[in-house]
């Protein structure tokens, strides 16, 4: 079957130039003396009314007759099938449907090559760490001597700035490595844990990394304690342990206020919402804190040790859980991030 490649304008355009067309001979006809006629004035007229409407109706029914056509095909449910393209007659359609079919493909061998590359550098990036991890030791473990040989000054100044140095960079090729090891995370990994459970564990590791400090802290368990779950706890907790610390360096230092909510909205999600009374984010850490090595201005104008992997490691161990990552301002002020994660992982 041929395609027809006029469009719906067209066809509409068509239709009322030959409405035109007759409404224009009809009225020539009707004004025309073709000599002698026994018909009167009235019945002329009628008889041409009734011509002028039949022509008309005609035309507008071969015009509704095309339109439910093309409706028809739109709704067939074999739309999908590239052949059912061919009986399709809006030009338009025809051109977008073709373009997403052959686009399809190739975006998604984008996607892999994309994953693939960003996988293959992160691999790479921790095989670096790794290989730094000697030298370092060696150079923490001489800068430490030098401090027991008790220096003169500025030698002892040195040798204090080499080792806090040296141990940035350990940290730093640390945190690399434990992010490289989530993308091989496997399967057997995983483990089934009570709600419960897990949120005790996790407070007892935040209260012993947050030790000496003065804050106020709240959790809220929204959903049943006793909720199994498939996750690993591990990453998970790593992941949660680095929202809360960073909420906590950042929270308002005046009155230091963290909060943990963990809810259910619905049967297929569990999500782990923290939040602090420190400043908003800006519009640039909405839309880039979760990239790897990404630091806000806050982070570069302070010593705080961050090297921007926390939010990128916690990002992905929520992938792991088939879940997502959102930083957000909430209404009532501070700034909150929610990590989601799925419910039915693996089954």
């Amino acid at each position: 079957m041929a395609v027809r490649t006029r469009s719906f304008r067209s066809l509409v355009w068509t239709t009322s130039l030959k409405i035109v067309f007759f409404h224009g001979l009809i009225f020539l006809m009707i004004g025309y003396d073709f000599g002698p006629s026994q018909l009167s004035p009235l019945y002329r007229v009628l008889f041409w009314a009734v011509t002028l409407l039949l022509v008309t109706g005609y035309q507008i029914l071969k015009l509704l007759l095309w339109i439910e056509r093309e409706i028809g095909l739109l709704s067939s449910p074999q739309l999908d099938d590239q052949d059912q393209t061919e009986q399709i007659q809006i030009r338009e359609l025809i051109a977008v449907y073709q373009e997403l079919r052959s686009s399809r493909q190739e975006i998604i061998s984008l996607l892999d090559r994309e994953q693939g590359r960003n996988r293959d550098l992160v691999l790479q990036l921790s095989a670096t760490s790794h290989d730094l991890k000697t030298p370092l030791t060696v150079i923490r473990g001489n800068a430490e001597l030098l401090e027991l040989a008790q220096l003169p000054q500025p030698q002892a100044d040195y040798a204090a700035e080499i080792l806090l140095a040296s141990q940035k960079m350990a940290d730093y090729a640390a945190a690399l490595i434990d992010y490289a090891k989530t993308f091989q995370a496997q399967e057997s990994d995983f483990v089934t844990l009570a709600l419960a459970d897990f949120v005790r564990d996790l407070q007892e590791d935040f209260a012993l990394f947050s030790k000496g400090q003065d804050f106020h802290f709240s959790t809220q368990l929204d959903c049943a304690p006793d909720l199994a779950l498939r996750l690993h706890p591990d990453y998970l907790r790593r992941a949660l342990i680095n929202i809360l610390l960073n909420a906590l360096q950042y929270a308002d230092p005046d009155s230091r206020e963290l909060s943990l909510t963990i809810s259910c909205p619905s049967s297929s999600q569990l999500v782990f919402s923290i939040w602090n009374n420190g400043p908003a984010f800006s519009q640039e850490d909405l839309a880039a804190a979760d990239q790897l090595f990404y630091q806000s201005e806050l982070s570069r104008n302070s010593d705080s040790g961050h090297h921007g992997i926390g939010l990128a490691f916690a990002k992905q161990a929520a992938n792991l859980h088939q879940g997502s990552l959102k930083v957000w301002n909430p209404p009532q002020g501070g700034a909150a991030v929610e990590l989601a994660i799925s419910r039915e992982i693996f089954e």
